[in-house]
């Protein structure tokens, strides 16, 4: 049962200097390891910029992006 966003490292790297935070910190809101207010804004921000939204707890990878 994970839940993920994709995204190139381009767009984690740009979500790193927009929010001023580590690399870490994206990698924990793009896995749902983290669900602070910031977390919820990369996350936004992430599929606001074509990221992909993977829930694997759904048969055959459901893309929960549309």
């Amino acid at each position: 049962m994970k839940k993920y966003i994709t995204v190139p490292n381009a767009t984690k790297v740009e979500l790193r200097t927009i929010f001023n935070c580590t690399k870490e910190t994206v990698w924990m809101a793009l896995n749902f390891k983290s669900d602070s207010p910031l977390a919820k804004r990369i996350r936004k921000m992430a599929t606001d910029k074509g990221g992909v939204i993977y829930d694997e707890s759904k048969q055959n990878f459901t893309n929960l992006s549309k």
